[in-house]
C-alpha cells in the first residue's frame, strides 16, 4: 500500500490555489520520518528550536511559533528548509503539485466549483494514476480543512461516477473515505506543506532581492529529484 499525504496552500489567497501530495511506500515513509527527526534535532542543537517543533514552510521562513529562536537568521532558515527538502528527496517520496488560477476560474465560469475541490481532485487523479501503474492501493491522509466531510463525500462520489473533465477518473486505487488528520501527527503532512509552500511562493511571490530569488531557486532544485508532477491549471 502507498500513502499520499495531502496539504493545501493558504486558503486566504484569492488569485491562485494549490494542493500538494507526498506519496510514499512504507520504506520511504520510515526514511522520511527519520530524516525529519534529524532536521529537528539539528535545529534544536544549532539554534535552540523546540524539539517538538513542526516543519512548516511559512513558520520556518518567517521564524514564527517554534521557530522564533531563529529570528533574523534567514540563512539558517533556508538551510533548515533545504535539509527538509533533501530528506524528502532522499527518502524516495514522490511529489505531486496542482494549482488553480482562481481569477481565471471565475472569469470563465459563472458558478465554478470550489478551488480546493478542483485542485484536490486534480492531484488525486494523478496520484491514482501513479498508484495504478504500480499495482498499489493508496491511503490518502489530508490535513484538517474546513468542509472536509463534504470534500470526502464528493471524492467518494467520484469513485462511483468518475471525476469531471476530459481526464475523468474513477479513483479506483484510492481507499475511501479520505482521512483527515492534524499535521502534528504526521511528518508526511509537514512534507506536503513544505512542498506546496515552495511551489506557491515560486508562482505567486516576486522576490525582493537577488539573494532571496537565488535561495528559492536552490530550494526548488533540492526538491526536483522527488518531483513527479507539477501543474498550474489556467481555465
Amino acid at each position: 500500500m502507498l500513502v499520499a499525504f495531502v496539504d493545501e496552500s493558504y486558503p486566504n489567497l484569492k488569485d491562485k490555489y494549490f494542493v500538494s501530495a507526498v506519496v510514499v511506500d512504507m520504506v520511504a515513509l520510515f526514511d522520511l520520518n527519520q530524516g525529519f527527526r534529524d532536521v529537528v534535532s539539528y535545529a534544536n542543537n544549532a539554534f535552540g528550536v523546540d524539539p517538538a517543533a513542526e516543519l512548516h514552510g511559512h513558520e520556518i521562513m518567517q521564524q514564527r511559533k517554534h521557530w522564533r529562536p531563529m529570528a533574523g537568521k534567514v540563512r539558517g532558515a533556508v538551510k533548515v528548509y533545504k535539509k527538509c527538502l533533501s530528506a524528502i528527496a532522499d527518502s524516495g517520496a514522490k511529489i505531486f503539485l496542482e494549482g488553480v488560477d482562481v481569477t481565471r476560474l471565475h472569469q470563465r465560469y459563472s458558478r465554478p466549483d470550489d478551488p480546493h475541490e478542483i485542485a484536490l481532485r486534480h492531484v488525486l487523479e494523478r496520484v491514482d494514476e501513479y498508484a495504478r501503474h504500480r499495482g498499489r492501493k493508496v491511503l490518502v491522509v489530508a490535513d484538517v480543512v474546513p468542509g472536509q466531510a463534504n470534500h470526502a463525500a464528493i471524492l467518494e462520489l467520484f469513485s462511483k461516477r468518475g471525476t469531471p473533465g476530459y481526464r475523468s477518473s474513477m479513483l479506483t486505487q484510492v481507499i475511501h473515505p479520505v482521512r483527515f488528520d492534524d499535521s502534528s501527527l504526521h511528518f508526511g503532512l509537514q512534507a506536503a506543506d513544505l512542498a506546496v509552500y515552495l511551489y506557491r511562493r515560486m508562482n505567486c511571490v516576486t522576490e525582493t532581492s537577488p539573494a532571496a530569488e537565488k535561495s528559492v531557486r536552490e530550494m526548488w532544485g533540492t526538491l526536483l529529484p522527488a518531483l513527479h508532477h507539477a501543474r498550474l491549471w489556467v481555465p
